[in-house]
């Protein structure tokens, strides 16, 4: 029997469904009391479920340290106690859901637990859809509005931000569900997420895309001999060209995301930044962190230090990077990247130990190599909705690509 991906909601075990419900409602309001009362609810009956019994991993605990400096910081000076409440709360969520989200994954396995995330995703954008109050056609791209006032549906910070990262890391989660059952629904689902993506207008999102959707696709195809990889570079190009010519020649594609992707390019090439306001403003913000980040080196200067401080309340850093280190200095900034330290060198263990296939290793390191360069231009590590990339790396890394999805749920198309 083919192995399909259709959600079958009656299929659904109750672990599911609360997985399922928390993906939406993150999707639709991470920081608003309904993206946390799903949250709380799926970390609830995991807690429950379990019993005491957790599958636990060096990750977690640096998470916990990362927590702990936060504490410590309240006692060496800090800029704004208040806001370091703050990070602390959103430091012990993420670690709380990243530690649940983990539970859920042994159980259901990794395409499982893919799938689930994109579908997820879906249904949320279709209800921020639903009640968005203007058209999806406007500049900026699609984003989140109130409902009759009251913050239900609204998506802190920049919604069209948050909502394309977010169907992106979804996209690279599902794809290698598509690669290995070859299944139409995937492939639709695929599709629905990347022209959300599209819609929000953003570009940096799209290496991620590219990384997942055409290496992927070669290495997927290069481990089943020569002929395959030349086939997979093949697709891969055939695929690059026709998106290429798509967001150029089609208006509303170019006026979306090709222009801004094509000035991008220019500034890349030419070395000159200076007809696009975004990169202008990134620079401008990327100069200003620098300057904030000399005032403490090695400690910081506290949570969201740079907006309260340096930057009037305005923008973030746009620089996850820069954030960090204004924020914690370089002791806080290398505790919080000790974790990816941890997955890389477990991935890389196990791919010199062949201990798992070595494509779905490969995938996972090279995705997590483009998602550290997207850092540069984007703040995630208070974004649990993004960084869940990160926990299925973790997985990877400790367990490798089961198949419990093709054994345990064969759902025809």
């Amino acid at each position: 029997m083919k192995h399909g991906t259709i959600i079958q909601y009656k299929k659904l075990k109750p672990i599911e469904w609360m997985y399922l419900l928390m993906v939406v409602g993150m999707a639709i309001a991470p920081n608003t009391i309904i993206g946390y009362f799903f949250c709380i609810c799926f970390i609830g009956y995991i807690a429950w479920l379990n019993k005491g019994k957790f599958k636990t991993s060096l990750y977690f605990f640096i998470e916990l340290v990362m927590i702990l400096y936060l504490v410590i910081q309240l006692f060496i000076g800090i800029n704004y106690e208040k806001a370091q409440f703050t990070g602390i709360r959103l430091l012990i969520i993420s670690l709380v859901f990243d530690f649940s989200l983990y539970q859920l994954i042994t159980r259901c396995g990794i395409y499982r637990a893919a799938d689930l995330y994109a579908t997820g995703n879906i249904i949320g954008d279709l209800i921020l859809l639903a009640f968005y109050s203007g058209t999806i056609f406007h500049e900026g791209g699609l984003s989140a509005s109130q409902f009759k006032g009251i913050s239900l549906f609204k998506i802190g910070g920049v919604a069209s931000v948050n909502i394309g990262w977010v169907n992106v890391v979804a996209i690279v989660l599902l794809w290698p569900n598509y690669l290995k059952f070859r299944d139409k629904n995937t492939l639709l689902k695929i599709g629905v997420l990347l022209l959300f993506s599209i819609l929000t207008g953003r570009r940096k999102i799209f290496l991620l895309i590219i990384t997942s959707l055409i290496i992927s696709t070669y290495l997927f195809y290069s481990s089943m001999g020569l002929k395959k990889a030349i086939k997979g570079i093949a697709m891969g190009g055939v695929a690059v060209l026709i998106g290429w010519i798509l967001l150029m020649k089609v208006p509303t594609l170019y006026n979306f995301i090709g222009y801004r992707l094509q000035v991008a390019l220019e500034a890349v090439l030419r070395s000159n930044n200076g007809t696009d306001s975004s990169i202008n403003m990134r620079n401008e913000l990327a100069e200003k962190a620098i300057y904030a980040w000399k005032n403490n080196i090695y400690l910081g200067q506290g949570y969201n230090a740079f907006s309260a401080v340096y930057n009037g309340g305005g923008y973030y850093s746009h620089n996850n990077y820069y954030e960090l280190l204004v924020s914690f200095g370089v002791v806080g900034t290398a505790i919080y990247y000790a974790k990816y330290v941890f997955i890389f060198v477990k991935l890389l263990a196990s791919k010199i130990q062949k201990r798992i296939q070595q494509w779905d290793n490969t995938y996972y390191i090279i995705n997590l190599i483009a998602f550290c360069f997207l850092e540069y231009y984007q703040i995630t590590y208070i974004y649990r909705n993004l960084t869940v990339i990160l926990i299925f790396a973790l997985y990877v890394a400790n367990n490798g690509i089961d198949d419990k999805y093709g054994k345990k749920y064969k759902l025809s198309n």
